[in-house]
């Protein structure tokens, strides 16, 4: 990969990325302000055009988009069912201190909730499409890659790296895929500034699309984030609503 081809797939995006600013512009939304620039926009830039300049990335990506398409159905259908369920789940545990009489348990210092400036719709986009898109590729994809890289590359050299590659990417053994899907969503939790009562519920929704991703393939894990997100505030009514 050339310097000039990467800077031409960086500007590529960058291009298509303003067009969306203009269009944004035009229809108001306001995902081109400055807090859903900074906090989606520049991330999402950054990381397809990573993706995108590296040919090891990008080939990855073709074959873990969807990994085996006679199964599209099921990689689009069950994390839609399970993020809903998910929500419920979660908010019911968030309302458990409520009901014993305390307060609700509330989100991490860091998740976005709300952008100044922004309407609805342009705060859905970025929440349900942007942002998964963001983290899953950071946190799944890359991560995920980069260690099946990493263990491929250097198993000859260290034994307990070829032991580790055999079970996790080969014969994906439960014990250690349950192993790395806790590695991967301890950092996936505290990225969003919890405390240890709210710690379970980004370890629990990062757990659940981090499996979505090994069994389907990235299309699922976004899937699966971006429902959860988008159906969040109606699962939360639901529950308020018929429990509080």
């Amino acid at each position: 990969m050339t310097i000039s081809r990467m800077f031409y797939i960086f500007g590529l995006v960058t291009i298509l990325t303003f067009a969306a600013i203009f269009i944004d512009g035009i229809f108001g939304l306001g995902i081109s302000n400055d807090a859903a620039f900074e906090t989606f926009i520049a991330p999402f830039v950054m990381l397809v055009s990573f993706v995108l300049a590296f040919p090891y990335l990008r080939k990855r990506f073709a074959s873990w988009f969807i990994l085996d398409k006679s199964k599209i159905h099921q990689a689009i259908c069950l994390p839609i069912l399970a993020a809903i369920a998910l929500g419920f789940v979660i908010n019911i545990y968030r309302y458990i201190p409520y009901w014993l009489g305390s307060d609700p348990i509330g989100v991490g210092s860091n998740q976005v909730t709300k952008i100044e400036d922004i309407t609805q719709v342009g705060l859905t986009l970025l929440t349900s499409i942007i942002g998964p898109l963001n983290e899953e590729l950071m946190f799944r994809f890359l991560i995920y890659v980069g260690l099946f890289y990493l263990f491929t590359k250097n198993k000859n050299r260290f034994p307990w790296l070829d032991k580790l590659n055999a079970n996790i990417f080969t014969f994906k053994n439960p014990l250690y895929i349950l192993g790395l899907v806790c590695c991967i969503n301890v950092l996936f939790a505290l990225v969003h500034g919890p405390n240890l009562l709210n710690f379970p519920l980004y370890f629990l929704g990062g757990a659940v699309n981090t499996l979505f991703f090994i069994r389907y393939g990235f299309l699922s894990a976004w899937i699966s984030h971006g429902v959860f997100n988008f159906f969040s505030g109606i699962t939360l009514s639901i529950v308020v609503q018929t429990m509080v």
